[in-house]
């Protein structure tokens, strides 16, 4: 897995911002593949995972952070879209 995928991940584990890369990148409560959000952690703890697909980088985003969920305790929903409402 890359670096940029975990240093990504951790960050928005712990609401911070970190876009060390364009491709990859957070702002604290979502993760964006590019401009595509793919992951937002809702108020109630709860992760909406945007599992549609796009573009061949996406998806190996997609694919790395899902890795990074297994074991956690959280709850993923899945969706097919880039909306995430609360």
């Amino acid at each position: 897995m890359r670096v940029n995928t975990k240093n990504v991940f951790t960050a928005w584990m712990h609401a911070k911002s970190c876009r060390k890369a364009h491709s990859l990148w957070t702002d604290g409560s979502v993760i964006y593949s590019y401009g595509t959000a793919i992951a937002r952690m809702n108020s109630d703890g709860k992760v909406v995972f945007n599992v549609m697909e796009y573009s061949r980088t996406t998806s190996v985003h997609q694919n790395g952070l899902r890795s990074l969920f297994v074991g956690m305790p959280v709850t993923l929903t899945e969706c097919e879209n880039d909306v995430f409402v609360d």
